[in-house]
């Protein structure tokens, strides 16, 4: 079969009806991050300096990167994510501050299967943080919805 792709239109075979771009499902984006970070529910920080959360998704694959530096105020920290994931996933990966120290180990960041929040732990296990001082994380993951 052959594409031919008009203003607005895509027709996929000579005998085929035109459908409208707009009613189209385009699961894919391969040109540019998206900027979630208005729009994430971030836990863990009373005040931040730097809140960047952007994705890209492709077919079912969705890939994330997110920093985020401020003020700690709770022993726990996340960030919700614009879908949910199909599994569970542990990922050692980050890299993080806590009570002002920068961590000489990786962080570990978890998603629970149908859940769309990304918890960060402070350390390679499941550490809490201090609800104090200056907590920062910066993570690169990718997971399936």
């Amino acid at each position: 079969s052959w594409l031919n792709v008009w203003t607005n239109y895509i027709k996929v075979k000579a005998d085929a009806i035109y459908a409208t771009i707009a009613n189209l499902d385009l699961k894919t984006d391969k040109t540019t991050f998206i900027d979630y970070s208005g729009t994430s529910t971030v836990v863990g920080w009373s005040s931040t300096t730097v809140k960047e959360i952007t994705y890209k998704v492709i077919d079912d694959l969705v890939m994330v990167t997110v920093a985020i530096d401020g003020t700690s105020n709770a022993t726990t920290s996340s960030c919700t994510l614009p879908f949910n994931a199909s599994k569970l996933m542990y990922v050692k990966n980050s890299f993080y501050r806590n009570n002002g120290t920068t961590a000489t180990t990786t962080g570990l960041v978890t998603i629970e299967s149908g859940s769309n929040v990304l918890n960060f732990f402070n350390g390679n296990t499941i550490n809490n943080w201090t609800a104090s001082a200056n907590k920062f994380v910066y993570v690169e993951i990718f997971y399936f919805k």
